[in-house]
């Protein structure tokens, strides 16, 4: 399945809405839930059998059952979505659809890396998700590489994440960050931990980064190829 390449700022409706539904949806089996607080389970426990109750093949209608909105702003994706146009960020989405839905995304946003005297403008891995209608066909490993494919196309230099699946992004050649990372939010002068981080470098100084160890600070960026302010001049 192709994985076609969308710029947030070009994202319109319906699609934003079947993306709503995929991470809805991705994002509430049982694997995720199991983390979930107690309080959260309960609250929307009901929620989670209303977005699942779709329970057909991959070419049937597809499910259209969306998780409320309090859920649904954790996920960046969603937050840019609902800007106006020009003022989301430069954020680009790699969807597979099929069938009137769409069955996996992986997000690449702009992100600017900085370990010692090292600066990387790079990217981060977000909203990685695979309807249940798709899992095991490897979708979400053919979006990551496409996403790497297209990171090394911009010139970026590294690429990030933060997730407790381990095991899974190691064996798609991501490496584990020993050591603390704190995300800052450019134009918010906003910071707080993300990890476990794993980094994916594209580049030979990246590489010899991403085999150290110590306190890795990242800036979320509206644009691609940006500089934080405090590294201008």
């Amino acid at each position: 399945m192709e994985f076609e390449v969308v710029p947030a700022p070009v994202l319109a409706e319906p699609l934003i809405q079947r993306l709503a539904v995929l991470l809805g949806r991705a994002y509430t089996d049982q694997r995720h839930v199991d983390g979930f607080s107690q309080q959260d389970r309960s609250r929307w426990a009901d929620d989670f059998a209303r977005v699942h109750s779709h329970q057909g093949s991959s070419d049937d209608s597809p499910p259209r059952e969306l998780m409320p909105d309090d859920f649904m702003k954790r996920f960046p994706t969603i937050r840019n979505a609902a800007r106006l146009a020009e003022d989301r960020r430069e954020s680009l989405h790699l969807l597979a659809e099929t069938n009137g839905r769409v069955a996996s995304h992986v997000s690449l946003w702009p992100q600017y890396f900085v370990f010692d005297d090292f600066r990387f403008s790079g990217g981060y891995i977000e909203d990685v998700a695979t309807d249940p209608l798709d899992l095991g066909r490897g979708l979400a490993q053919e979006g990551m590489r496409a996403a790497a494919a297209v990171a090394r196309e911009r010139g970026l230099e590294m690429l990030g994440l933060a997730t407790g699946l381990k095991g899974y992004y190691e064996r798609l050649g991501w490496l584990p960050w020993h050591g603390n990372h704190t995300f800052h939010i450019a134009e918010r002068n906003a910071a707080y931990p993300d990890q476990p981080l794993y980094l994916f470098p594209l580049s030979a100084a990246a590489k010899k980064v991403a085999a150290s160890d110590g306190p890795m600070r990242s800036w979320r960026l509206r644009r691609f190829g940006d500089v934080p302010e405090v590294f201008r001049g």
